[in-house]
């Protein structure tokens, strides 16, 4: 093990020294589970605003099916009267 100058400052033996590697290892680590963690979150929560927004145009959707299908019934109904009016031809 090859100590550092700060290393060499701070301790005063080689177990002392091989704890310090220890931590710093530790402290390392440490900090990219935490930016690991940040970057989790991150994406739970633009996942959720995803399917949050799938349900709100899904709903749109659904409720713009139903209006097509509203005015298709419509559509037929008056299709059928017009073809009925034409078979009975003019009233006198």
């Amino acid at each position: 093990m090859i100590r550092g100058h700060g290393e060499r400052a701070e301790s005063s033996s080689i177990a002392m020294s091989a704890m310090m590697v220890v931590l710093k290892i530790y402290q390392s680590r440490d900090g990219s589970n935490s930016t690991i963690m940040a970057a989790l979150r991150e994406a739970s929560d633009a996942q959720r605003k995803a399917k949050k927004h799938a349900r709100k145009n899904g709903k749109k959707l659904q409720e713009a099916q139903h209006e097509v299908g509203q005015l298709m019934d419509a559509l037929n109904t008056h299709r059928q009267q017009f073809v009925r009016a034409i078979r009975e031809g003019p009233q006198a």
